[in-house]
């Protein structure tokens, strides 16, 4: 996202009608919020950005630590409940 003055509106619009079409959607169906889950989520989105960051900004040593997340996040969408 650029800067708001250029083009960035947009971008705000479209994220705060995503939010509030997923808060109404919870709402609707009656879920309720997991702060335990809520929290490790951000963590792991903040994980995945720095490392994503970091890969960008350094190709030949960020190439190994994507290549461990990328394996991490693929165990654990294998990982039988």
């Amino acid at each position: 996202m650029d800067s708001l003055r250029a083009d960035g509106w947009g971008d705000v619009a479209f994220l705060l009608i995503a939010v509030m079409s997923a808060v109404f959607f919870w709402y609707i169906n009656g879920f309720y919020l997991n702060w335990l889950v809520f929290v490790a989520g951000i963590g792991a989105g903040v994980i995945v950005h720095r490392t994503f960051y970091f890969a960008d900004n350094h190709p030949v040593a960020g190439f190994p630590v994507t290549m461990v997340l990328v394996l991490a996040l693929v165990a654990a969408v294998h990982v039988n409940h």
